[in-house]
């Protein structure tokens, strides 16, 4: 009984971590907004357009700052960005087509707020669970199990990552950081043994 109580909860706090990293990560708009400041995305996009296009024009990062942060905050929805420059049709397609570097998506503000109402129900539910069998279950095995399970997880989000540019980038960062967290996790149980017999020794 007490091993199906481990691997249970185990699963829980495999999941309610999860959500959380996914919540604070790829689907948090000042996440994606600090990930293309930190990867230089709009200089990046200023030189796309301008290799897309037959023409010389002249394009103000600020500019494209501006309208991408709008895109981000709007939550990718299909909206057109032309008046930053000529409005030539041809230069027109091409600003709106790297500005809207993702989606679009329809309801993704939505399905976000659903998203996070899912996360904290889980993050309640398994704070719950835990006080409640914190005589019964063995927090260390729980630790090393649920670990486990994000560091395979972690490398199953890594290797599915075939997108490119910006897209890879927050992907890749949420990686780092989802097995990071998993790494801590599962070094807690081997700090605990060894502070357990030297300095309780």
């Amino acid at each position: 009984m007490k091993t199906l109580l481990n691997i249970g909860e185990s699963i829980l706090l495999f999941i309610t971590i999860l959500l959380t990293v996914l919540s604070i990560t790829i689907l948090n708009k000042n996440f994606i907004k600090f990930e293309c400041k930190k990867n230089d995305y709009y200089n990046k996009v200023v030189n796309n357009i301008k290799n897309d296009t037959n023409y010389d024009i002249n394009i103000d990062s600020n500019d494209v700052k501006i309208d991408m942060n709008n895109y981000i905050d709007s939550y990718y929805v299909d909206k057109l960005y032309s008046s930053k420059i000529d409005n030539n049709d041809e230069y027109r397609n091409v600003y709106n087509k790297h500005i809207r570097f993702v989606g679009p998506f329809n309801n993704l503000r939505l399905y976000r707020d659903i998203f996070d109402v899912v996360t904290m129900v889980f993050i309640i539910l398994t704070g719950f669970i835990f006080l409640k069998t914190k005589l019964k279950h063995n927090i260390n095995i729980i630790l090393i199990i649920s670990s486990l399970l994000g560091i395979i997880g972690s490398f199953i989000i890594n290797f599915m990552n075939n997108y490119e540019g910006i897209v890879f980038d927050i992907i890749n960062d949420t990686y780092h950081v989802y097995l990071g967290l998993n790494i801590i996790l599962l070094m807690i149980p081997l700090f605990k043994k060894i502070y357990n017999k030297i300095v309780k020794k």
